[in-house]
C-alpha cells in the first residue's frame, strides 16, 4: 500500500502509543515513539514488547530493522532531528477520585512538545479525554512556544488483545479540529485504510469515544440486570441474549455477555468521567450512567452470594480463581472484575489459589502475597472447594473436567462467564452455577438432595424454587422422605 511518507512523534509507549507507533511504521512513515520510562524503551529498542497484544512483535522488529521506528525518552531526539509534522499524543489519562479525568500528563508532554517544536505541527490527542480537553491543552502550548500547532482529536477505539487488527481495519476513523486543512492533513494518513472518516469539530470528536464506552459499558450492565432479573423467574438469560442479538436494530456483536461486571483500562474511567463531565454540565445522562455504574459496582457481591449458596461460608474454604485478566487475549489486570471478585473473596476469609495463563505478573503486582500463584490449572484446582471460572480463556475450555472432579475437595463450579458446558459438567456431577441460568434446571441428582437436606439452603430459595425442587425430587423418588421438610419452610 502506497502512501506519501510523514515524519511522525508519538508520545506514550503504552497500548495506545505503542500500537499507533508501529502502524504508521508499516506504511513507511518515520515514527519516532518518546517515553519517560527508560527500561521500557530499551526494551523497545531490543525488540521486546511489554504488552500482551498480538502482531505488535513483528512489526516492532520490521519497523527497526527497516528503520522506520525510533525510540527515545529525549525530546530533542525527536524535534530537533525528525522535525515532525505529525506529533501523536497518547499519554495515560487516570482517573481521580471524584471520577474525573487526571490530565497532568498530558499537559507536561504538552509542555514540552511546545518548548522543542522546530516547525507548524498538527498536535493530534489520541488519549481519551474531557470535552474541552483540546482547547485546554492549546492555551498550555501557546504560553511556552509561538510556533503555529494546530490541535487535533483523533480518538482510538481499540480493544485489548485485538488492538493491533482493530488499528489496521478499523469501523471509521474521527477527526476533530477547527482548521480545514489540518484536518484534511490528518486525514489523509488515514486514507489508506480506505475506512469512513468523520471530520468534524474538536468537541464532537472529543465526545465521540466517551460516548461509544459509555454506550457499551450500559449494554454489560443492562444485560448484568437481565440475569438478575432471568434467575428471579426460571429463565434462561443464554436464550435471551441469543434472541436479542438476531434483531437487526442490535446485532450479533452487542456487549450482551452477562458476568461479573466490565473492567480494564477504558470503561470504568470513561463511565465516571462523562458522568463527572455531565453533572458538569448540567444534563440528565448522570442519573443513567450512575445507574450503569451502580450495577457493576454490585457485581462481585452477587457472584459471591452464589458462592455462599454452594460453600455455605467462605470463610476458611479452598477457591480457585481460573483468570485473573479482565478479559481473555490480554494480561492487563486493571479494574479487573476478576480483581474485585478475588477481593471480596479474601474479605470472606477464603483461601485463594489463581491461575491466569498470561495476567500472574499483574495479579501479584494488585494482590501480592494474600492469594498463592499456581503454574497450571490443575495445580491450582488441587484440594480445591470452590472452582471460579472468572476469564474466559480458551484453554478453560479444553481442560480434563474428569481429572478435575477427582482432585477437588468438593466439586463447585461458579462460572461468571457462562463460558463452560454448564449441562456437560452437572451430568459429571458438579454443583455449577451460572448467570442468568436457572438455578436447577438438570442439577446433577446427588446435588438435589444435598441441597433439599439443607434447611439453611432451603430458606434462601424462592416459591418458585422450591416448587422445581419438590418436582425434581418426586422424579428421583425421594418424596416420601424430603417432601414435609419443603412443606415446613
Amino acid at each position: 500500500m502506497k502512501n506519501q511518507s510523514s515524519h511522525i512523534t508519538v508520545i506514550g509507549a503504552g497500548y495506545v502509543g505503542l500500537i499507533t507507533a508501529v502502524a504508521f511504521a508499516k506504511f513507511g512513515h518515520r515514527v519516532t515513539c518518546i517515553d519517560i520510562d527508560g527500561k521500557k524503551i530499551a526494551k523497545l529498542r531490543r525488540g521486546v514488547v511489554p504488552i500482551h497484544e498480538p502482531g505488535v512483535k513483528e512489526l516492532l522488529k520490521k519497523g527497526l530493522a527497516e528503520k522506520h521506528l525510533f525510540f527515545t525518552t529525549h525530546y530533542e531526539d525527536a524535534f530537533a532531528v525528525h522535525h515532525p509534522q505529525f506529533v501523536f499524543l497518547c499519554v495515560g489519562t487516570p482517573p481521580r477520585r471524584n471520577g474525573s479525568a487526571d490530565l497532568s500528563y498530558l499537559e507536561d508532554a504538552a509542555r514540552a512538545i511546545a518548548r522543542h517544536m522546530t516547525r507548524p505541527t498538527a498536535i493530534i490527542i489520541k488519549s481519551t479525554v474531557p470535552v474541552g480537553t483540546g482547547r485546554q491543552i492549546q492555551r498550555v502550548m501557546s504560553r511556552f512556544t509561538k510556533m503555529p500547532c494546530t490541535l487535533v482529536s483523533n480518538p482510538e477505539f481499540l480493544r485489548e488483545g485485538k488492538a493491533l487488527y482493530d488499528f489496521m481495519y478499523p469501523d471509521k476513523i474521527v477527526i476533530g479540529s477547527d482548521d480545514k486543512k489540518t484536518l484534511d492533513e490528518v486525514s489523509r494518513l488515514y486514507a489508506v485504510f480506505k475506512k469512513p472518516i468523520f471530520k468534524t469539530t474538536l468537541e464532537t470528536s472529543e465526545l465521540a469515544k466517551y460516548a461509544q464506552n459509555a454506550f457499551l459499558a450500559t449494554e454489560i450492565s443492562f444485560v448484568n440486570t437481565l440475569a438478575e432479573l432471568a434467575e428471579r423467574c426460571n429463565a434462561d438469560v443464554r436464550t435471551i441474549v441469543a434472541s436479542l442479538k438476531l434483531d437487526k436494530r442490535i446485532g450479533p456483536n452487542a456487549y450482551l455477555a452477562p458476568g461479573p461486571g466490565y473492567g480494564g483500562s477504558c470503561f470504568p474511567k470513561d463511565v465516571k468521567a462523562l458522568i463527572h463531565f455531565g453533572k458538569k454540565a448540567g444534563v440528565h445522562a448522570p442519573v443513567l450512567l450512575e445507574s450503569v455504574e451502580r450495577v457493576n459496582n454490585k457485581r462481585p457481591g452477587a457472584m459471591i452470594k452464589k458462592a455462599e449458596s454452594m460453600l455455605g461460608s467462605c470463610k476458611g474454604k479452598r477457591v480457585t480463581f481460573l483468570g485473573i485478566a479482565f478479559k481473555a487475549g490480554t494480561d492487563d489486570v486493571r479494574f479487573s472484575p476478576a480483581v474485585a471478585l478475588a477481593r471480596a473473596f479474601i474479605s470472606r476469609g477464603a483461601k485463594l489459589s489463581i491461575y491466569d495463563p498470561m495476567a500472574l505478573g499483574g495479579a501479584q503486582k494488585v494482590l501480592g502475597t494474600q492469594v498463592s500463584y499456581a503454574r497450571n490449572a490443575y495445580g491450582a484446582l488441587k484440594s480445591s472447594e470452590l472452582l471460579v471460572l472468572a476469564t474466559e480463556w480458551p484453554e478453560f475450555g479444553r481442560l480434563e473436567f474428569g481429572h478435575i472432579k477427582r482432585i477437588m475437595k468438593t466439586p463447585n463450579i461458579l462460572d461468571v462467564r457462562n463460558f463452560l458446558p454448564a449441562e456437560k459438567l452437572q451430568n459429571l456431577g458438579f454443583n455449577y452455577l451460572g448467570v442468568g441460568i436457572p438455578y436447577l434446571r438438570g442439577m446433577h441428582a446427588s446435588w438435589l438432595k444435598i441441597l433439599a437436606k439443607d434447611a439453611r439452603k432451603l430458606k434462601k430459595l424462592s416459591t418458585h424454587e422450591l416448587r422445581q425442587l419438590k418436582e425434581g425430587l418426586e422424579v428421583l423418588g425421594e418424596q416420601s422422605q424430603l417432601i414435609p421438610e419443603l412443606q415446613e419452610v
